[in-house]
């Protein structure tokens, strides 16, 4: 294998020393500069172009990254955690990251909450007959859920997030349950606030579909016809 020669290692070491500028990025959180100028090295300006892995790194690497996690040493996580101690990110650095977790891209988008990371929903764990195993978000949901049950309603929960416009904004909105029947989706909200409201109504009319609100009052209605 061939190794570098020193004037070469000298290359390398002034090519990956951070600039001030970079020093001061990397205090701040200054992301949009980092962003920047990791695009303005990437392809044939990288200085790992060309290069490739030996199998023996590759071996290595792929030990170190079983299960998914990268295990840092009790020492290295001390540093990490000392060093990240008390810093603030800028305000436009927020911002970035905030637009990079809209919609689809936020990794959270179309799961539904893990019963075993959060116990508070296990009592919303339900079986239903079209989906198996769904794990419901709130009680309101689950009056209505419990009322589709009861009358044999054909329905779906979650099925699917539309990209809407908001405010010159896109985002994104997943309506709680589909009646398959009556071809109409059912929005449950025990308190309307008007952001809510204004995304409901923007739903049903850039993609011309009809969804019901359902609120507390109405779910008082169902309890009581339950007891009766």
């Amino acid at each position: 294998m061939r190794k570098h020669t020193e004037r070469e290692k000298q290359k390398i070491r002034e090519s990956i020393l951070h600039s001030e500028k970079h020093k001061e990025a990397m205090r701040n959180r200054d992301m949009t500069y980092l962003i920047e100028r990791n695009r303005q090295r990437k392809g044939i300006k990288s200085i790992w172009w060309g290069r490739k892995h030996t199998s023996d790194t590759k071996r290595k690497i792929s030990e170190h990254r079983k299960g998914g996690v990268l295990h840092h040493t009790t020492e290295t996580i001390d540093k990490i955690r000392k060093a990240n101690l008390g810093r603030k990110r800028s305000q436009e650095a927020r911002i970035n990251i905030s637009k990079s977790k809209i919609g689809n891209r936020n990794p959270n988008f179309g799961k539904t909450p893990s019963p075993l990371i959060h116990k508070r929903y296990k009592q919303f764990i339900v079986q239903t007959p079209l989906q198996g195993v769904k794990t419901l978000r709130s009680s309101y949901e689950k009056r209505l859920y419990d009322y589709l049950m009861r009358t044999q309603q054909k329905f779906l929960y979650e099925p699917r997030a539309f990209h809407i416009m908001l405010k010159g904004k896109i985002t994104t909105y997943t309506p709680d349950f589909y009646l398959i029947e009556q071809a109409s989706y059912v929005e449950v909200k025990g308190w309307l606030r008007d952001v809510h409201k204004q995304k409901i109504e923007c739903l049903a009319e850039q993609h011309n579909i009809k969804v019901e609100l359902v609120g507390k009052n109405e779910l008082q209605i169902l309890a009581e016809l339950k007891n009766k």
